[in-house]
This record gives C-alpha cells, structure tokens and sequence, in this order.
C-alpha cells in the first residue's frame, strides 16, 4: 500500500473518532440541561408551595358509625365518682325510711355525690346483675354486623335449667328475636330470657360470665362479682357488688337508646294470637310515671332484699342512684322517691316528711275551701 492510501484510510479513521467524541459531548451536555431543568422545576415548586407538616401527611381517621350504641357528649363519662361534699351514713332525719343496706345518689352532670351509706361495700345484687347481661348483649350486636335486633334466636333446652320463677316460659321449640328477649330481661326481669341471652352471646353461661366480670375489670368495677346471668342465688353464692359500682354500670346503659327504652316501658308483651304474653315492668316507679324516672333494674332476693338502680332527669339534670336490702318493694319505692326529691331541691337539712305534712295540710285547705264554695 502506497503512502497516499495510508494517510487516506488513516483520516477516515480520525473522522469517525472525532464524530464519536463530538456525539459523546452532545449527550452529556444533554443530560446536564435535563438534570438542571428538572431541579430548577423543583426549586420553584419547593419555593411556591412548602412541603406538608407531619400532622398534614397524617391518614384522616374513620369514625365509627354505630348501629345501636349513641355515645355520650358528657365530657365527665366514665370519670371517678366525686365524694367531696358528700352526706355519708343515714338519712332517716331528713329522708325517713331509710333501712337501705348500701346506697347512693349522684349529678351525673358533675359526678358529685350528694349521698352514700356503705356504697363501696358489696353487697348481693340480685336481678340487678341483669343490667351486665343486657350491655354485653347490645355490645355484641354492635360488634357483629351480620346481627341485628330482629335476628332469630332459637331456644335451647339448657334454659329449663333455670329455676322457674321470675320468667317468661321460654320453651325450646320456640324461636325469638335479640329484640324479644332483651325486652324480657329489661322490662320483665326474665330470668329464662337473661340466660338465653347469655347462650346466644357467648355459647355457654360460664363463658358469658366469664366477660361480665372481665367488662366490671374494665369499667373499674373493682368490689363486683358476678356468678350468673340474671342474679339469682347459686350453689357458689350470689352475685356480689356496690352501689357505686352499679351506678358505673348504669351509665354505659344510656348509650343504648333501645336499652333504656325498653327501661322507660311501662309494659310490653311477646308471642302472638292465643299465645299473647304480656309483662309489666318490674319497676313500679315507671309504671307510677314518676317524674322524671328513666328507669333502670331492679332486683330482689331474701339476702339482697328489695333493691333499685335508677336514672332520673329533670331540666338537662341527671341522677343516678342504687339502693339495696329494703324489707319490701313499697319501702324502697317510698325512700327513692324522697331521696330523689331531696336531691333536686338541692339536699336541704328539713326532713322531708315535714315537706310532706305541709304539703298535704295545704291541700286539705283548698279542698275545704272548694267545698264551702
């Protein structure tokens, strides 16, 4: 190969480098512009708009929508009692009738205690135990979507086991609803109903009970005992608690609006046709249409005596009381309805049965003065 064919072929190679090295430029340069336009982009959008905070990044929480449960606005709900002020020990010289084994009176408004005789010492409670089984019944409807109120519950042949007395006649070949039988708890005090209710929540009795004392550890229900579902005496003893403690389960039932009319009802009836079952509430002070009176339980066994939970409100104001161990139902009706009255008026010091005389000499004045007219 001549001199001339050499240099020829040696440019054409110094050509093609020169071309790659001059396209290698290009695509760096390239690159370089696109990196910086990008950051400048980013520059600008960091300048105009500043990056969210940690609470803004946060994910919006869901509230709960709940079927049956309304939950309270008081902003004292679930706090400790205050006994600051409180009367303590008898109130037979201002209130009398006053042979309560254990009682209390409490704002709910304010928590305060306005009464107590040995409200922290447990007691029998008897068919107040039922106010446990009826929570944890409306608890369980609430957690299960596929249930509600109208669900059919069959009946089992375990509940012949409960002694008959205080119940509704349930027989295994019939079928009701969580609705029938919570009203026949409520309203009736059904022993039968209350244990059926048990078997529907839970499967067994003993495992029912096993979550009424778990859920009295949790609403610091700390002196309650519970041994069955409705109260009545066992084998193993009675249901033991306070009144302090079922005032504190007395409140978590006005969260359940169905609950506490059912509490409110004077009476109801299940079956149809023929077979038409009617019950009156236990309560007699809601079937006097007491003023005021939103129910609650009573109960009653020889060793508990003539007990009440109950729930009064007049004007926005809230009282919630439990009395147990009166010798008779009209006793304790009697002291409710003038401790409750004492406490509206604002706990004087003038016994209230000399309220009482005045106010029944003022009326025996007017109707003589009628009759002379």
């Amino acid at each position: 190969m001549n001199q001339s064919g050499r240099s020829g072929r040696l440019k054409f190679f110094l050509g093609i480098l020169t071309a790659i090295i001059v396209l290698h430029i290009i695509v760096l340069i390239l690159i370089v512009n696109s990196s910086g336009a990008e950051k400048t982009a980013v520059d600008k959008k960091a300048a105009n708009l500043p990056e969210p905070s940690a609470k803004e990044v946060k994910p919006v929480e869901k509230k709960p929508v709940w079927r049956y449960r309304k939950p309270s606005k008081n902003p004292y709900f679930g706090k400790p009692l205050n006994y600051k002020g409180a009367r303590h020990g008898s109130l037979n010289h201002i209130v009398p009738g006053d042979t309560a084994t254990a009682g209390i009176i409490v704002d709910m408004n304010t928590r305060r205690v306005l009464w107590e005789k040995n409200s922290n010492r447990p007691v029998p409670v008897a068919s107040m135990s039922k106010m446990m089984t009826l929570l944890l019944a409306m608890e369980h409807l609430e957690a299960q979507p596929e249930l509600s109120l109208q669900s059919p519950i069959r009946v089992s042949r375990e509940v012949l086991t409960v002694p008959r007395s205080g119940v509704i006649w349930l027989d295994p070949r019939e079928t009701f609803s969580y609705e029938d039988l919570i009203k026949c708890a409520a309203i009736k005090s059904a022993n039968d109903a209350s244990f059926q209710l048990a078997l529907a929540v839970s499967g067994s009795e003993a495992r029912f009970v096993s979550l009424m004392n778990q859920k009295a550890k949790a609403l610091n229900m700390n002196r309650t005992t519970f041994i069955n579902s409705h109260g009545l005496p066992a084998q193993n003893g009675n249901s033991l608690s306070t009144a302090h403690d079922m005032v504190l389960l007395g409140e978590r039932l006005l969260e359940y609006p169905f609950l506490m009319t059912c509490c409110a009802t004077s009476s109801s009836s299940i079956r149809t046709g023929d077979r038409k079952t009617v019950f009156r509430n236990s309560n007699n002070l809601i079937r006097r249409n007491f003023r005021g009176m939103e129910g609650m339980k009573t109960g009653f066994t020889r060793k508990a005596g003539f007990c009440l939970t109950f729930c009064v409100t007049r004007d926005g104001r809230r009282l919630m009381g439990c009395v147990t161990g009166f010798s008779t139902a009209k006793e304790r009706d009697t002291f409710c309805e003038n401790l409750i009255e004492w406490a509206f008026k604002g706990c004087p010091d003038t016994p209230v049965k000399q309220r009482v005389v005045k106010s029944a000499v003022r009326k025996k004045v007017r109707s003589r003065k009628n009759i002379k007219r």
